[in-house]
């Protein structure tokens, strides 16, 4: 408790000090004369303590005490040093990375790659489904033609012509209908890819 200042002198820490100017050794006689030529509002609680030790004084130090007010010194933190100062930097830091990934934990970061990667899956189907389609047609045509000249060709009439073309393209489309719609679609590789994830 020393260092400590007591504000607002009362009648008996004068006759305390009195006292303790009378019958004490020369240094605390020194303070003590020191202290009642100045303005004599505060006192020292270590003064006060080596003064109520060396009078013998009858009361205690608490009732002689009784009645002051206790000034605690304002507190004055140390300075910081340099290497704590840049350590919590570095773990103001780390926090501030570890709540950014907290919060975006939840978020496809892939997202945008995903979809190109989807829009070139959809756009090879789309040119497989046309090759498909112009193969069909083609190929539907082709034998109509095959038909119609193979008629044509064995001296029959026109419209025995077009009836062989019609008959031989249409079962080139039956044949080619059944064999697109038994394969198991042109889509397979991305609903593959999708079931992957």
């Amino acid at each position: 408790m020393s260092g400590y200042t007591l504000l607002g002198v009362t009648p008996r820490l004068e006759a305390l000090v009195r006292e303790a100017l009378t019958s004490s050794e020369e240094s605390l006689r020194a303070e003590l004369s020191l202290w009642s030529q100045s303005d004599r509002e505060t006192i020292s609680f270590e003064l006060v303590q080596r003064a109520h030790k060396q009078s013998g004084c009858r009361e205690y130090l608490h009732e002689v005490l009784m009645g002051s007010v206790v000034c605690l010194p304002e507190y004055h933190p140390p300075a910081r040093s340099r290497k704590l100062e840049d350590r919590l930097k570095i773990l103001q830091a780390q926090a501030q990375e570890k709540e950014y990934r907290q919060m975006v934990k939840n978020v496809d970061t892939q997202g945008s790659r995903n979809d190109v990667l989807a829009f070139g899956l959809e756009m090879s189907s789309l040119n497989r489904q046309l090759w498909t389609v112009i193969n069909f047609v083609l190929t539907v045509v082709c034998s109509f033609v095959f038909g119609y000249f193979a008629a044509y060709f064995a001296d029959m009439s026109t419209t025995t012509c077009v009836f062989v073309g019609l008959l031989i393209g249409g079962v080139v489309f039956l044949a080619d209908l059944y064999f697109l719609l038994r394969s198991p679609g042109v889509s397979e590789p991305y609903q593959h890819q999708n079931r992957n994830k």
